[in-house]
């Protein structure tokens, strides 16, 4: 879902349903991308906000909102 103001977009929110998601990636793309020093730490903090959805069920996975001007 993406909201707009002035034809630019202020928010962005998705979630996780069906074995789809907003955000996606896992140990080796992590690592790949920060270094294992790096790495380990933030894998630590995803790892807290991991959830597999039940059946039928819709997990929220990311949402972002901008503030400032939408001009």
């Amino acid at each position: 879902m993406t909201a707009l103001a002035g034809g630019k977009v202020v928010g962005v929110a998705g979630y996780r349903l069906g074995g789809r998601a907003l955000t996606g990636g896992d140990v080796p793309d992590v690592l790949s991308a920060y270094g294992v020093l790096r790495g380990q730490p933030r894998l630590a903090v995803l790892a807290l906000f991991e959830r597999t959805p039940e059946e039928a069920e819709l997990v929220m996975d990311g949402i972002a909102v901008g503030w400032g001007s939408a001009r």
